[in-house]
């Protein structure tokens, strides 16, 4: 597979329904350019026009993987591990891929090696997050770094310990959202589980206005079974509150969401 990212996921995803429940007694119908009529129900949930036979559950958009665990799966990624679609288009998370690398393994609290960098890019992934601290500037130093931008490659760590930072983190996935060409953003932490789940899981309820319970079970989900204790980031999950400064329109919502409202 050649696999660009953004195309893959467009065509994979472009078409999915929003709805996940039930019909509503009061809906509301916009028109959205490109789209056409759609109907959005009293708790937010939304249904797009039935014109191509295609109905996905949330789950099977935000839990699909492109690369596994091991790191097989589209060679175009490789470097990267448990890559999934968090915002189609603006967000998707992972890990980074040293334990099973074949060429450049090491340690798993590590940040992607170079060349996973490099092939991320070159899949459309020009703004990546590693959401530890640890080994990054041994990695990649002020003149790494400086190299990559001057490729227009952002690659930063940034450590969402508290919500201030988390603030950082969703600025720049809005920026991802309300302007295409900024490219989408990859947060990923070591193997795609815990760090890059809760930045994960605070996007959805931010942007598409999944609840916070509903985050917690996302959450969980994606952590492949090692979900037991983490007390913190459950707590973190539920208490969760919007920043109203990164509020987004409708119809972005409706562009990057699998499914709002739940």
């Amino acid at each position: 597979m050649k696999g660009n990212i953004l195309v893959l996921a467009f065509v994979l995803l472009g078409f999915v329904s929003g709805r996940c429940a039930d019909g509503r007694a009061r809906d509301t119908m916009i028109e959205v350019e490109g789209w056409g009529t759609v109907r959005i129900h009293d708790d937010h949930t939304w249904q797009k026009p039935i014109d191509t036979g295609m109905v996905q559950p949330c789950d099977s958009v935000l839990l699909r993987k492109y690369v596994g665990g091991s790191g097989t799966g589209d060679a175009s990624l490789t470097g990267a591990r448990n890559i999934r679609t968090v915002l189609m288009g603006a967000l998707y998370r992972g890990g980074a891929n040293n334990v099973y690398n074949n060429y450049l393994s090491r340690n798993n609290d590590n940040p992607m090696n170079l060349q996973g960098v490099i092939n991320m890019s070159s899949a459309g992934f020009k703004n990546m997050v590693y959401l530890y601290g640890r080994n990054f500037n041994h990695y990649y130093p002020a003149e790494t770094r400086n190299l990559l931008k001057s490729q227009g490659i952002s690659y930063e760590s940034i450590v969402p310990s508290n919500d201030s930072i988390m603030h950082i983190i969703l600025s720049k996935v809005r920026n991802a959202i309300t302007d295409p060409q900024h490219g989408p953003v990859y947060v990923h932490c070591w193997n795609g589980w815990h760090m890059s789940g809760i930045v994960s899981a605070f996007a959805l309820m931010q942007f598409c206005d999944i609840s916070n319970r509903k985050a917690l079970a996302y959450w969980e989900k994606g952590t492949d079974g090692h979900f037991k204790g983490f007390d913190k980031i459950r707590q973190r999950i539920l208490g969760f509150k919007k920043f109203e400064d990164l509020a987004i329109p409708i119809q972005d919502k409706l562009r990057i969401c699998p499914c709002m409202g739940e």
